[in-house]
């Protein structure tokens, strides 16, 4: 009898494990604690270096058709005063963005 691999979380690192196990034929088993699906996104931000794995496992084309080319970050605080600006750069990457997911 083989025991299912216990994956702690359900976000982007969680579901990328699982997929891998699955894809190699290993039993697996998500939990989460939240008791509950959230109505938030989990996957906000997927890196440059999540998408090249995930192009490895063969699931990255219809993420990146889902999803938002993220290539920078504005926080804004009281009455419109930008707080911080951050590109997002990955030069030594074919993903030089963040992949929004909602």
């Amino acid at each position: 009898m083989t025991l299912p691999v216990l994956i702690a979380g359900a976000g982007p690192v969680g579901l990328t494990a699982a997929l891998s196990l699955h894809q190699h034929g290993v039993p697996f088993r998500i939990i989460d604690r939240l008791p509950q699906r959230t109505r938030q996104s989990r996957a906000a931000g997927i890196t440059p270096r999540a998408m090249e794995v995930w192009e490895r496992l063969g699931v990255l084309e219809p993420m990146l058709r889902q999803g938002v080319k993220i290539k920078g970050m504005r926080v804004t605080g009281a009455h419109g005063k930008e707080l911080v600006r951050a590109p997002v750069e990955a030069p030594d990457s074919a993903y030089p963005f963040m992949l929004g997911l909602g």
